[in-house]
C-alpha cells in the first residue's frame, strides 16, 4: 500500500507540472511567434530599401545590365529571394519568382519629387505562424520536458520535507499524551517512515539524473544558440555593408561592422556544422571573394589576381571564408589612402604559393612573431586576429602552412602554402 500510495503522489504531481507547462508553453510561443514575425518583416523592408537605394542611380540611367548583376548577385548570396523591376507598367527585369510561397516588398523609384521611374519589387520566403511555431517546438521540446521534471522534482522534494516534518510532530504529541502505544508506533513506522525515506531515495535518483540532464541540455542549448546567432547576424551585417557604401566614411560605423562580422565568424569557428567533402575550384573562389569585396568596398580597395602557370583545383569551400577574413584584415590595417591588394598563384618546386601582398600600416617583426602564436591583431581596434588563427587551422588540415612578411609604414604579405598533391 504504501509503494501504490508513493506512485500515486508522482503520478498526481508529474500529470499536474504537465498540463500547466502546456499551458503556459503554448501561450508563450502564441505571443513570441507573431511578434517574431513582424520583427523580421520590418528588418526586411529597411533591408530592401537600402538595395533599392543602391540601384536607383543605375535605374535612373536605364543601366538595366548593372541592375541585373547587381540582383543576381545578390540572389546567389540569398540575400532576396527573387526580384521585378517595371518601368512605368512594362516588366523590365525578372527573377520568376514564386508567388505563392514569397512576401513582396514593392519600391518606387522617383525621377523627382512627382515623377515616377518605375518600380522595384524583392521577394522573401513568407514566414507563416505555424512554420514558426512548429521550429520552436521542435527545438525547444527537451527544455520543456526538463522543466516539467525540475517542476516536479521540487515539488516532490517539498513534499518529501513537510513528511519528514510530520513524524517529529507525531512523536511529541503522542510523547505528551502519554500515548504511545505499540499500534500506534507500528502505523508511523509502516506509513511514515518508508514513506519518506522511498521519497528520498527517489529525489537523490532524480537529483542526480537532473543535473546530468542539465549539464547536457545547457552544452547543447549554448552550441545552437552561437549557431543561430551568428546565421542571423550575416543578413542585417550584409545590409550595413550596403548601407554604409552610400554613406560618407565613417570611422566608427566601419568599425562597428568590422566588429560584428568579427563575432560571426568567432560564433561559427566554434559552433556550426561544417559541409564535409564540399570542393570548389581555388581560381573561381578567389574570383568570387575578390568581386564580392570590391562590391562592398568599391574604391576604397584595388586588386589585382595573377595566376601566372594557369593552375586551378579544387579545395574545400572553407576556404573561401579563410580567404575572405585574410583579405578583411588587409583592407582594415589601411593607412589614410586606397588599400591595394595583391594576389598571385603560383607553382614552386615542392608547393603551390598564393601571395596576399598589402600596402597597409604593416607590422613589426615582434608583432608579426607574436600574431602568429596568439589571438593578437595590429591596427584593429579590439581585434582578434580571427582570420589568422582560423586560416592557420585549414592550413593545417591540409598539410599547408601560412606565413607572414611584413614592415612597419609598407606593407605586409601573406604567404599561403598548399601541398603540391591538390593538383
Amino acid at each position: 500500500m504504501n509503494k501504490n500510495y508513493q506512485k500515486l503522489i508522482g503520478i498526481i504531481i508529474f500529470v499536474t507540472c504537465t498540463t500547466l507547462g502546456l499551458v503556459f508553453f503554448n501561450l508563450t510561443i502564441d505571443g513570441f511567434s507573431g511578434l517574431l514575425i513582424q520583427k523580421v518583416e520590418v528588418k526586411n523592408q529597411e533591408k530592401f530599401q537600402s538595395m533599392v537605394n543602391v540601384l536607383r542611380n543605375d535605374l535612373l540611367l536605364d543601366d538595366t545590365r548593372t541592375v541585373k548583376n547587381k540582383l543576381d548577385s545578390w540572389l546567389e548570396n540569398k540575400q532576396i529571394s527573387g526580384f521585378q523591376v517595371l518601368k512605368k507598367n512594362d516588366l523590365v527585369i525578372n527573377s520568376k519568382p514564386d508567388y505563392t510561397k514569397m512576401k513582396v516588398y514593392s519600391f518606387d523609384v522617383l525621377y523627382s519629387e512627382n515623377t515616377k521611374w518605375g518600380k522595384v519589387a524583392l521577394f522573401d520566403f513568407k514566414i507563416d505562424s505555424k512554420s514558426v511555431k512548429e521550429s520552436i517546438l521542435s527545438q525547444y521540446l527537451i527544455l520543456f520536458i526538463l522543466f516539467v521534471l525540475i517542476l516536479s522534482t521540487s515539488i516532490y522534494k517539498l513534499i518529501s520535507f513537510i513528511l519528514s516534518e510530520i513524524n517529529p510532530l507525531i512523536d511529541n504529541f503522542l510523547n505528551r499524551h502519554e500515548q504511545k502505544s505499540h499500534v500506534s508506533k507500528g502505523i508511523r513506522r509502516n506509513i511514515f517512515r518508508p514513506l519518506i525515506q522511498t521519497l528520498n531515495n527517489a529525489s537523490l535518483k532524480i537529483q542526480d539524473y537532473e543535473e546530468e540532464q542539465i549539464k547536457y541540455e545547457a552544452e547543447k542549448a549554448q552550441l545552437e544558440l552561437g549557431r543561430k546567432v551568428a546565421h542571423d547576424i550575416r543578413s542585417p551585417l550584409e545590409a550595413l555593408k550596403v548601407a554604409s557604401g552610400e554613406m560618407e566614411s565613417n570611422p566608427l560605423f566601419d568599425m562597428a561592422i568590422d566588429r560584428i562580422e568579427n563575432i560571426a565568424n568567432d560564433l561559427l569557428d566554434e559552433t556550426r556544422l561544417k559541409e564535409i567533402g564540399k570542393k570548389d575550384s581555388i581560381s573561381k573562389i578567389i574570383k568570387s571573394v575578390i568581386t564580392e569585396k570590391e562590391l562592398i568596398w568599391k574604391d576604397e580597395v584595388q586588386f589585382s589576381f595573377e595566376n601566372k602557370d594557369n593552375l586551378d583545383f579544387d579545395i574545400d569551400v572553407e576556404f573561401q571564408r579563410v580567404l575572405s577574413n585574410l583579405i578583411n584584415n588587409s583592407r582594415e590595417a589601411k593607412k589614410d589612402k586606397v588599400i591595394q591588394i595583391e594576389l598571385k598563384l603560383n607553382l614552386t618546386e615542392d608547393q603551390i604559393l598564393l601571395k596576399i601582398k598589402d600596402n597597409g600600416a604593416g607590422m613589426s617583426p615582434e608583432l608579426v612573431s607574436k600574431i602568429m602564436n596568439e589571438s593578437v591583431s595590429f591596427g584593429k581596434h579590439e581585434g582578434n586576429a580571427i582570420g589568422v588563427s582560423s586560416a592557420r587551422h585549414f592550413f593545417e588540415t591540409i598539410n599547408g602552412s601560412i606565413t607572414y612578411e611584413s614592415t612597419e609604414g609598407e606593407g605586409t604579405t601573406v604567404f599561403l602554402k598548399f601541398p603540391k598533391g591538390l593538383i
